[in-house]
């Protein structure tokens, strides 16, 4: 599982992730957050996320969580985010990304080009052309709080695999019908 954060909030901003395997083993911690005093920033490190999701019935999809962030120097920040509706990563240009399945980085020259997907389900995505995918991937905007101070972020909370901490099951394939 990977929990992911990109986040500005009062006198807060930075990013953090750590990945973890479906026993909650830590396997990796990065991040640092900025916190602003009048006209300076301290920069600290990311030591350790503790994590309490919530995730839409039945999916793998996270809609709402608190982080409990322990700093460099020991100083711990909370956090609590409210996902709005997930979007589509393949339209990104991930995932074979756009409409026309040649993936990302691909120079398609000077045409304009735009994608639409039903993404009402918190997990399946509806192609334009009927197909029903389900990405590993998407695109998480959040509302959220530091510490008591509201902000926005960007919280993609992804698990392919088993979970046990939350009950997810089974191996989630990157589904196209």
């Amino acid at each position: 599982m990977i929990v992911w954060l990109a986040f500005a909030a009062g006198r807060f901003a930075g990013y953090l992730q750590q990945i973890e395997d479906g026993d909650g083993r830590i396997i990796y911690t990065d991040g640092h957050v900025l916190v602003r005093h009048g006209d300076r920033f301290d920069e600290r490190g990311v030591s350790l996320i503790e994590h309490d999701l919530s995730f839409a019935p039945g999916t793998r999809s996270c809609n709402a969580g608190k982080l409990r962030v322990t700093l460099s120097d020991g100083e711990v920040i909370n956090m609590a985010m409210n996902l709005h509706t997930p979007t589509v990563y393949k339209g990104a240009g991930y995932d074979s990304g756009f409409f026309d399945e040649r993936g990302l980085g691909l120079h398609r020259g000077t045409i304009e080009e735009f994608d639409v997907y039903d993404i009402s389900h918190p997990e399946d995505v509806i192609m334009a052309d009927g197909r029903l995918i389900r990405p590993w991937h998407r695109e998480a905007p959040c509302t959220m709080r530091v510490n008591g101070e509201e902000g926005h972020g960007h919280f993609p909370v992804i698990s392919t695999g088993p979970t046990k901490r939350y009950g997810l099951v089974g191996q989630i394939i990157n589904r196209q019908d």
